[in-house]
């Protein structure tokens, strides 16, 4: 079913590996008058502006300046309560189809674990997403629950633990 997710975390180390990052990434700061770089859904990304409190940013990763990859990280919410007050979601990802199955949405991924190093990263995806699921895991998020976004609400819970994380 399509609202049937998958929530994986990692949590912040007290000294993250350096990781060497091959693509061009750049974190885009979001306002009001600018919501993205990218060819864009406005209603959603003014949505997200709104719910966050502005707080939430843009990761892209270009390859010769073409955008391969865009991720957005946001702050806790009032759609996603099982966050911690210290923590990040990453949400909306996108790779182009010609940059899929290259380890693109792994390098960003680490990217992202790296830049946000002091805080707790969840990230959640479609079950029937395997290979993103896959990329998930290759960059070390662990598995913590299935979950789903609520019908109406639009809330996002976590039903069941699958792992203990400590």
């Amino acid at each position: 079913m399509k609202n049937d997710l998958s929530f994986y975390v990692i949590y912040p180390k007290a000294n993250p590996e350096n990781h060497k990052n091959v693509l061009d990434v750049q974190v885009f700061v979001p306002s009001l008058f600018k919501l993205s770089l990218h060819k864009s859904n406005i209603l959603r990304d003014l949505g997200w502006y709104l719910c966050c409190f502005g707080k939430y940013h843009i990761v892209y990763a270009y390859k010769n300046g073409e955008l391969m990859h865009h991720s957005y990280t946001i702050e806790k919410n009032p759609r996603m309560p099982f966050m911690q007050k210290n923590s990040i979601c990453i949400i909306n990802s996108f790779t182009a189809p010609k940059y899929r199955n290259q380890g693109v949405f792994s390098e960003v991924l680490s990217f992202i674990n790296q830049y946000y190093a002091h805080k707790t990263k969840y990230v959640f995806v479609n079950n029937e997403n395997l290979s993103s699921k896959k990329a998930i895991e290759n960059a070390n998020f662990t598995l913590i629950g299935q979950g789903r976004e609520q019908k109406i609400s639009k809330i996002y819970t976590i039903n069941e633990p699958v792992y203990s994380v400590f």
